[in-house]
């Protein structure tokens, strides 16, 4: 059997509910846009894709290395973006703000412990983000640059990051069900 897999840091309740009020107020955004729902909001570290149930020990051992010396840290939610840009989004997204340099550290150990294992390595420099939407199909006469532009509050949107949570991705019906398969505690 084979899994659709990556490794996240989870977001607090609180986060989740100032990003679920803004969805609400992006809706509005003419197009067709696939909308995440709140309880499957994240920070992905790293996107393994179709990967067998045999190595799924492997990733989960990876994430325990990366995550030994590493201690909880706080990161932030802040500012409105879209891949690959404003212009013609496909990805609409929370960024995330974290000025000790930790969160980078830790995606590079990650990185680094994934390809040691033999996972292929991303292709793209890191963006820490949460994804609120999936563009797919945009308006031709809207103005998505000016519509992203609009100010967000995110106050109390601090987050805990404590652990790294290997998830693997199934289609529903309804989208993508996440479901946690291994936990890596930041330790110190």
């Amino acid at each position: 059997m084979d899994y659709r897999l990556f490794i996240a840091i989870e977001l607090d309740h609180a986060a989740r509910r100032l990003l679920g009020k803004t969805v609400e107020r992006l809706r509005r955004i003419p197009g067709r846009i696939r909308w995440v729902s709140l309880d499957q909001m994240h920070l992905t570290l790293a996107f393994l894709g179709q990967t067998s149930a045999e190595q799924a020990p492997q990733v989960a051992a990876a994430m325990e290395r990366a995550a030994a010396g590493i201690g909880p840290f706080e990161f932030s939610l802040a500012g409105l973006g879209a891949f690959p840009d404003a212009g013609r989004p496909r990805v609409i997204w929370i960024g995330v703000e974290e000025s000790a340099g930790v969160l980078a550290r830790l995606q590079d150990r990650l990185a680094k412990e994934l390809t040691a294992a033999g996972f292929p390595g991303e292709d793209r420099e890191f963006h820490p983000h949460v994804t609120l939407g999936r563009v797919r199909q945009a308006e031709r006469d809207v103005d998505y640059e000016k519509e992203l532009a609009r100010p967000v509050d995110f106050r109390g949107a601090e987050q805990s990051a404590t652990e790294l949570v290997l998830f693997s991705s199934e289609q529903g019906d309804r989208g993508p069900i996440y479901t946690p398969l291994a936990r890596a505690k930041l330790t110190g």
